[in-house]
C-alpha cells in the first residue's frame, strides 16, 4: 500500500491514496485539503506517508503529550476521518511523524528547547488513548513539532534564520523533561518555528503571507551549535511574514 495519512488539529486522521494527489503539487498538506471536507476551524497539521499497516506514527499535542499509534488504527477507505487521539480540554494536535526502530524522536517547543530520546521511549497505544508526556512545558509554553532522525535536523526561526544541528550538539534529555536548548532566545533572530530531519538531501520551501514561495538547498544550510541562531536563509522582498516552512526530500 502507499497512502498518505493526514492529521488535523482536532486529532482526526484522514487517509488519501498517493495517486489521488496531483503530481504538480509540491506541498502535500495543501493538495490533500482540497480532497477533504474539513470541519469549520479544522486544519491539517501533518501528512505522513505510510507503506504498511504496521508503520508506527508519533503524534504530538501543543501541551507536550506524545502518542504512538500504528497506521492500521486510523487507515480507512472513507475520507470522513477517524479520531486518532483523545485530546484534553484546551489541547490540540500539532504534529505527526512516522517513526522507525533505532532512530531518535525530537520534540520541540516554541521556547527554543527540545527533548531528544530514543523513539522506543513511546509505547504503542490505542487510538482512544491521550498519550504520555513528551516534554515538560510551563503553562504559557507550547510544543509545535515532533520529528524522527538518525542524527541531524534543521532548526529555523520565523524570521528566516536557520541552521542544521546534530544530536551530539544537544545536552542529554529525558522523556517528559524540560529538554535542552536548540535555539537561542533572541528576538532579533526570531523564535524557532520549524524543525525537520536533515539526514538526506533536499530543499527547504518557504511560503510567505503574500503568496511568495522561495527555496533553499539543504546543503547550503550550515551546521551550527545549539547556542547559534544560524545564518539568514531567506527573506521576503517586501517584508512579508513567513507563514509556512517545509522540507522536500530529493526523490
Amino acid at each position: 500500500m502507499h497512502s498518505i495519512i493526514a492529521f488535523s488539529n482536532t486529532g482526526k486522521a484522514y487517509t488519501v491514496k498517493g495517486f489521488e494527489i496531483p503530481e504538480n503539487e509540491r506541498a502535500a498538506d495543501g493538495a490533500i485539503e482540497n480532497l477533504l471536507s474539513l470541519a469549520e476551524n479544522e486544519q491539517l497539521v501533518s501528512a505522513v506517508a505510510v507503506n504498511s499497516l504496521t508503520d508506527n506514527i508519533l503524534l504530538l499535542t501543543k501541551k507536550g503529550l506524545v502518542k504512538r499509534i500504528q497506521a492500521l488504527e486510523v487507515v480507512q477507505s472513507r475520507k470522513l476521518g477517524l479520531s486518532a487521539i483523545t485530546l484534553n480540554a484546551g489541547d490540540c494536535l500539532v504534529s505527526a511523524a512516522k517513526t522507525e526502530a533505532g532512530k531518535t524522536a525530537v520534540i520541540a517547543s516554541f521556547n527554543g528547547r527540545a527533548v531528544a530520546v530514543d523513539e522506543s521511549a513511546f509505547k504503542l497505544m490505542s487510538k482512544a488513548a491521550r498519550g504520555m508526556c513528551g516534554i515538560k512545558l510551563l503553562p504559557e509554553e507550547e510544543a509545535f513539532s515532533v520529528i524522527v532522525t538518525e542524527n541531524a535536523f534543521f532548526a529555523v526561526s520565523d524570521k528566516g534564520m536557520g541552521k542544521k544541528m546534530t544530536l551530539e550538539d544537544m545536552k542529554p534529555s529525558v522523556r517528559g523533561g524540560r529538554g535542552a536548548r536548540i535555539y537561542p532566545a533572541d528576538t532579533e533572530a526570531g523564535n524557532i518555528a520549524f524543525i525537520s530531519c536533515a539526514d538526506c538531501l533536499g530543499e527547504l520551501e518557504f511560503l510567505f503571507a503574500d503568496g511568495t514561495v522561495k527555496y533553499k538547498k539543504s546543503e547550503a544550510v550550515p551546521f551550527k551549535t545549539a547556542v547559534s541562531k544560524g545564518n539568514k536563509l531567506v527573506s521576503a522582498d517586501d517584508g512579508s511574514s513567513l507563514v509556512r516552512i517545509e522540507f522536500i526530500p530529493e526523490t
